[in-house]
This record gives C-alpha cells, structure tokens and sequence, in this order.
C-alpha cells in the first residue's frame, strides 16, 4: 500500500547538546580558523618575508590552540597532544593533521546530530 497521506509529518530528532559536544563544536571551530588562513600564511611568509613570519606564527599558535582543545575534547594522552603539535610545525603536514582532525571532529558531531557546515557545527 503507498503511504497515509493522513499521517502527520515526522519531525527530525533534535540534537543532544551536551558540554562535550558545545566543547567539540568550538574546538572545531578554532581548528577551522587555523585550516583557512594556514595557506595565507605560508604565502605571507614566502612573499613578505619576516611579516609573514609573524603571521604564520600567529597562525601556528592558534592551530596549537585548536589542538590542544579538540584534543581535550577527544581526550588524548599527553604525549598524543605533544606529537600533534610538533607535527604541526612541519609546513605540509600540520596542514593534513589539522584536516584529520576536523574531519574527525566532523564525523563525531554529526554522530550526535549536530549539522556542520564549512565554517563549523551547530545544533
């Protein structure tokens, strides 16, 4: 038979807003700053010489802020954060690491029902 065209509509179920996720949502964030202008500053660096030194550091120090609290989110051991953010001053791979890690902060929001976009989650 096709369905009830009496039946009333389904809403979808509402996300779970717990500490750890709103914790998870606004690592990610952070991490997704430090995504967007780590090319920036690479470029900055090889074009404008010590300027762009400062503005990738800048750069780096934010993407070891967004470590260290996605890591808190996940929780990590110590050592795992520490070998993150080592790896993070390798110039191609910190880029792929800050990726993985959104990717897997992506896949653990979504698992909760939160909707992420580009720019991060929300409930």
């Amino acid at each position: 038979m096709a369905d009830n065209p009496y039946q009333p509509p389904v809403s979808k179920p509402v996300a779970a807003v717990t500490e750890d996720t709103k914790r998870l949502a606004t690592a990610q964030k952070t991490l997704i700053g430090a995504i967007l202008f780590y090319p920036l500053a690479m470029v900055g660096q090889a074009f404008i010489g010590s300027s762009g030194t400062y503005l990738l550091l800048g750069v780096l120090i934010f993407g070891v802020l967004g470590i260290v609290r996605l890591a808190a989110a996940f929780r990590y051991s110590r050592l795992r954060i520490a070998l993150l953010i080592l790896s993070l001053f390798v110039p191609l791979l910190g880029l792929i690491l800050l990726l993985r890690l959104n990717a897997k902060a992506t896949k653990e929001l979504r698992a909760a029902g939160w909707k992420v976009g580009l720019l991060g989650a929300r409930p």
